[in-house]
C-alpha cells in the first residue's frame, strides 16, 4: 500500500486537501411534501454517479481532489451516504479523485470541526494547512452558523482506499458520530437560549506589544483588530510602534468577532520596522498582519500545486527584514492546482453506450443529440464536438449526434 494510503487510515491527510464544510442555514423555510433516496456512488465513475443521483430526483455538486489510489474520475466520498432519505431536489455532495497529486505532500492532522461556529471552523481547517469550502444546508434542529457535518472526516479516506466495500461501513459509523455531535449541538442552543447567556470571549492584555504581535493575539483570542491609531503617548517610556491602550480593555468580556481598536505609540522620523513573515497564512490574514504592521500590501496570484488556494506561497521582502513604516510588501497568493485537462476521444461511429463509457473513462461527460444519416447506422455516433484529440478542462461535456437512420424521404402525393 502507498505512503498516502496509510496517511488516511492514521487520520492523516495530504496538506492542501480539500475539506467541505457543510453550514447550518437554520431551519426550513416551509414543510417537505416529499423526500428522495440517495444513491450509493463511492467507486463509480464521474459520469455513472451524476446520472444515479439526477434519476434519483437529487441534484449533484461536485467537488474534486487528488488521491494517490483511486483513478482519475472516481468517486471517492459522498455526503449524504447511500441511503438516506432527503428532501427531494436538494443537493448529494459527490467528491471526485483527480487521480495522484502532481507533486508529494506532507501529512498533516485532519481535524474534526463538527459543531463549531463557520468562522472556527475555517481558521481551524486553514492552521492545519487545509484547503476548505462552505456548503450551506438548512436544519431544523442545528443553529445557523454552525458546522453540520465536514466531507472529508477521519474515515472517510481509510474507507476509500480500503475500496468501496467497506465505504458504507465506515460511512455509517461516521453518520452515527454526525448524529451524536447534532443532538448535543441542539440540546446547547435549547439550554443556552433558556438561560439567556451567550458565549463570550476574553480581551487579551496587549498593552506594550509592538502591533503586529498585538494582531496575532487579538486573532488568536476570537476577535478581529478595528482602528489602529497614532498618538502621542503620555508616558515617555511608551516605545514608538508600541501598543499602549486597546478598546475594549484587557480582560473585558466579548461577543465573538468584536472588533478591538488599538492605539498605538506615535513614531517620528524614518523608523523602520521588521517585515512579519506572512509565507503560509491565508491572504486575509496576511494582509491583516502587514499592514497594521505600518506596511502597503500588493497581491499577486499564482497556481501552485504544493500549496492550498488562497494561502500565500511567497513575499518580497521576505520576513525579518527592516523596512521603512508606509513601504510596500508584495505577496504571491496560491490559487491552486492548475486546471486538470483531459484529451477528447475519439467515438465517431461508436454505438451512443460504448461512446458513453469512452467519454466518461476520460473523465468527461457526454450529452447526445439526434440526426439523420444515410451512411452510420441507427444508434452510433455521426459526429461530436469538441472534436477528437482536443484538449479540454476535465469533467467537460463532449456533445455527440446519434444517428437516426436513413433519411425518411415519405412519399409524393399524387
Amino acid at each position: 500500500m502507498s505512503k498516502e494510503a496509510s496517511i488516511y487510515q492514521a487520520g492523516m491527510i495530504p496538506q492542501g486537501s480539500r475539506v467541505v464544510v457543510v453550514v447550518s442555514q437554520g431551519p426550513f423555510s416551509g414543510p417537505v411534501t416529499q423526500y428522495a433516496t440517495v444513491p450509493e456512488v463511492i467507486g463509480k465513475s464521474q459520469g455513472a454517479a451524476l446520472e444515479a443521483v439526477a434519476n434519483n430526483g437529487l441534484q449533484a455538486q461536485v467537488v474534486y481532489d487528488y488521491h494517490q489510489d483511486l483513478r482519475k474520475g472516481t468517486v471517492m466520498a459522498q455526503m449524504p451516504i447511500g441511503g438516506s432519505s432527503v428532501p427531494s431536489g436538494a443537493e448529494a455532495l459527490v467528491m471526485v479523485s483527480s487521480g495522484q497529486p502532481l507533486h508529494e505532500r506532507p501529512a498533516v492532522a485532519l481535524p474534526e470541526v463538527i459543531g463549531m461556529s463557520e468562522t472556527q471552523a475555517l481558521n481551524v481547517l486553514n492552521q492545519a494547512g487545509l484547503s476548505p469550502q462552505v456548503k450551506y444546508e438548512q436544519s431544523a434542529s442545528v443553529p445557523a452558523g454552525v458546522v453540520i457535518a465536514q466531507l472529508p472526516d477521519q474515515q472517510t479516506f481509510a474507507a476509500a482506499t480500503r475500496g468501496t466495500s467497506n465505504s458504507k461501513t465506515a460511512l455509517w459509523v461516521t453518520l452515527g458520530i454526525v448524529a451524536i455531535v447534532l443532538l448535543l449541538a441542539a440540546a446547547y442552543f435549547i439550554l443556552n437560549s433558556m438561560s439567556d447567556t451567550k458565549a463570550t470571549y476574553t480581551v487579551p492584555n496587549v498593552v506594550g506589544m509592538q502591533t503586529v504581535d498585538a494582531t496575532r493575539e487579538i486573532l488568536k483570542a476570537g476577535l478581529e483588530v478595528g482602528t489602529v491609531t497614532e498618538v502621542t503617548p503620555t508616558d515617555s517610556t511608551a516605545e514608538a510602534g508600541t501598543v499602549i491602550k486597546s478598546d475594549p480593555e484587557a480582560n473585558t468580556e466579548v461577543a465573538q468577532g468584536t472588533k478591538v481598536n488599538l492605539e498605538v505609540a506615535k513614531t517620528s522620523g524614518t523608523i523602520k520596522i521588521a517585515v512579519p513573515d506572512v509565507v503560509g497564512q491565508t491572504q486575509a490574514s496576511a494582509t491583516a498582519v502587514l499592514e497594521n504592521a505600518g506596511f502597503k500590501v500588493t497581491t499577486e496570484q499564482k497556481s501552485d500545486a504544493s500549496v492550498a488556494s488562497g494561502k500565500v506561497i511567497s513575499q518580497t521582502p521576505k520576513g525579518g527584514l527592516d523596512l521603512p513604516k508606509g513601504a510596500t510588501v508584495v505577496i504571491i497568493v496560491s490559487t491552486g492546482p492548475e486546471t486538470q485537462k483531459a484529451e477528447v476521444p475519439d467515438v465517431g461511429g461508436l454505438s451512443e453506450s460504448a461512446a458513453r463509457s469512452t467519454i466518461m473513462a476520460a473523465g468527461l461527460e457526454m450529452k447526445k443529440s439526434e440526426g439523420a444519416s444515410d451512411s452510420v447506422a441507427a444508434g452510433n455516433v455521426i459526429s461530436q464536438v469538441p472534436s477528437a484529440g482536443s484538449s479540454v478542462d476535465a469533467g467537460s461535456t463532449v456533445t455527440v449526434v446519434i444517428s437516426t437512420g436513413p433519411v425518411d424521404q415519405g412519399s409524393t402525393g399524387e
